[in-house]
């Protein structure tokens, strides 16, 4: 399941982010994340309008695979 966070209180509605949201619609969940989510999430990915989907590698002292969301999201960008 692809989670984003609701840009309620912080971030910013980007580019690519609003091209994930069109092209996966319902695939996606809009909501606030909570940093234990981020804890124990299989992978992570950010998105931006130069750099396309980046898969996150590390946060602190967790590291995170590469996993399906990060070449399907850069699949989406490179559309």
């Amino acid at each position: 399941r692809l989670v984003t966070p609701a840009m309620l209180r912080c971030g910013v509605e980007g580019v690519a982010r609003g091209c994930v949201l069109a092209a996966l619609g319902d695939a996606v969940e809009v909501r606030d994340v909570r940093r234990e989510e981020l804890e124990r999430a299989d992978e992570i990915v950010v998105t931006n309008a130069v750099r396309g989907a980046q898969p996150v590698h590390r946060i602190g002292a967790r590291d995170y695979a590469t996993g399906p969301w990060a070449a399907r999201l850069a699949a989406v960008l490179a559309a």
